[in-house]
């Protein structure tokens, strides 16, 4: 019963990382368009909520506080993006 439970917020937080990445770029590259595109990141947070202990869930509400604040941040180029991913810098 462990190891399932082990597996479930493994899989959880690999959802959330995945999800989290894919809005970060799209912030990045784009103004948010339609707030509907961050529901999977807060049904995830919500599913963290229920499920992780409060460290985790402190630290998942700031990711997605970042990316809705890199939202409202000037665009980058695609080029600006790849860019600053291989050369390691944040472009936070």
């Amino acid at each position: 019963m462990l190891a399932k439970k082990i597996f479930h917020r493994e899989e959880l937080c690999s959802d959330f990382i995945t999800e989290s990445a894919r809005l970060l770029i799209d912030a990045l590259e784009h103004s948010v368009s339609d707030p509907k595109s961050l529901i999977p990141a807060y049904a995830l947070l919500s599913r963290i909520r229920l499920s992780s202990s409060p460290d985790v869930l402190a630290t998942s509400e700031e990711v997605v506080r970042d990316i809705i604040r890199t939202y409202s941040k000037a665009n980058l180029m695609p080029e600006e993006v790849r860019l600053g991913a291989a050369s390691g810098e944040n472009p936070l």
